[in-house]
């Protein structure tokens, strides 16, 4: 008898509205909750990729401030000694990672003498970052204080300061 009054009770129109509402509201629930893991795996993936390309530009900085250091010690030396080229003893230093990843100017020495600034070595190529704009490390050689300094430049102001500072697309080794 229950069971015709529930039934009854459905093919009224009232009850009819009252079970349709039901299911819209729960449609509503799993399209919301559908939504929310939606927009959960989006910020998830989003922090995910921002932190692996912090991650990788932290790493070149360290690699890049250890090349500085290096350059700075044996820039004396050089200065002695012109055959004993620090470039290479970083290669030899900071290993696979630097050769593969680094773009050097070898004739940095040379473009010294007619210029303020001369650009010793760059991250090959751009770190790409997910909300601002990509860039790379710079080595520059300030030709007055006789010191390396490392500059963080984004792809524009890179592209404009490259040829002056002796940078190119390419390899420079001899």
């Amino acid at each position: 008898m229950e069971n015709q009054s529930s039934v009854a009770a459905g093919s009224t129109p009232a009850g009819q509205r009252v079970a349709h509402e039901t299911l819209v509201q729960r449609r509503r629930r799993v399209i919301r909750s559908v939504l929310a893991v939606l927009a959960m795996t989006v910020v998830m993936v989003l922090l995910s990729l921002a932190g692996r390309d912090q991650q990788s530009i932290e790493s070149c900085r360290q690699r890049m401030e250890a090349a500085v250091k290096i350059l700075q010690e044996s820039h004396g030396e050089w200065l002695r000694d012109p055959l004993k080229f620090p470039l290479p003893s970083i290669a030899d230093r900071l290993g696979d990672v630097w050769r593969e990843h680094v773009l050097d100017n070898w004739f940095y020495t040379e473009q010294a003498a007619s210029k303020r600034e001369v650009g010793v070595c760059c991250c090959e190529r751009p770190h790409h970052r997910m909300f601002m704009s990509d860039g790379r490390y710079v080595i520059i050689f300030d030709v007055r204080r006789q010191r390396y300094e490392l500059q963080w430049m984004d792809e524009s102001r890179f592209a404009q300061r490259a040829e002056e500072l002796g940078l190119h697309a390419r390899r420079v080794r001899p």
